[in-house]
């Protein structure tokens, strides 16, 4: 089931990116990023499933990335020790983050539903505009692109079916809150959060 869900996901991704180049909407290098965030947030609802590949992949994709970032930015501009205690504790931090996942999460829980892809996609515009300097614009289109490949893998666990022993239908993917009151609403702040930290947000809103 998870193989349908990403490459459904990527599939749409791809679609998206030839449309938009084909309409001159995006640039073929904003496409290949569309392609890439939808890859991204394909994988990115399966983080409640436990010790699965798709929770290996995001960790390693986590350190890779957290690893670029420090050396490519911090790398020369602090002394020696500085970094090193940034570099070990940001890694440490990011094993603790998927232990937690590990010990805490259940099965189509919070991360499967709707305003988590959201808050995924915005995450996705904050990081890009904040963490890597990427154009405003740009990072709207690497979190809209993540926003799509969560929804993507949302709406085919849905086709698909998740049943349960007695067999009876439950709606596990497409809904609006997780089986913990207290998650959804760290899931729902967290949400705001990211939206109010989108570049040029109090300039659209005001």
């Amino acid at each position: 089931m998870a193989d349908w869900n990403f490459n459904m996901a990527v599939v749409v991704g791809a679609v998206l990116a030839l449309v938009g180049v084909y309409l001159g909407v995006i640039t073929p290098r904003e496409a290949g990023l569309v392609l890439l965030g939808s890859m991204v947030g394909g994988i990115l609802p399966d983080l409640d499933m436990g010790a699965s590949t798709a929770v290996r992949l995001l960790e390693f994709s986590a350190v890779g990335l957290f690893s670029f970032y420090v050396f490519s930015k911090i790398w020369g501009n602090i002394p020696f020790l500085g970094f090193t205690l940034i570099f070990i504790g940001g890694l440490l931090l990011i094993f603790l983050f998927f232990f937690i996942i590990d010990l805490l999460l259940t099965p189509y829980g919070i991360f499967h539903s709707i305003p988590m892809g959201l808050l995924m996609g915005a995450l996705g515009v904050d990081f890009a505009h904040y963490l890597f300097r990427v154009p405003r614009d740009l990072s709207f289109v690497i979190g809209g692109a993540i926003a799509v490949g969560y929804l993507v893998h949302l709406i085919v666990d849905e086709i698909l079916g998740i049943r349960d022993k007695d067999k009876e239908s439950k709606i596990r993917a497409l809904k609006f809150w997780g089986k913990s009151k207290f998650s959804t609403l760290l899931m729902y702040l967290g949400l705001i959060v990211a939206v109010a930290l989108l570049p040029g947000f109090f300039k659209m809103v005001g």
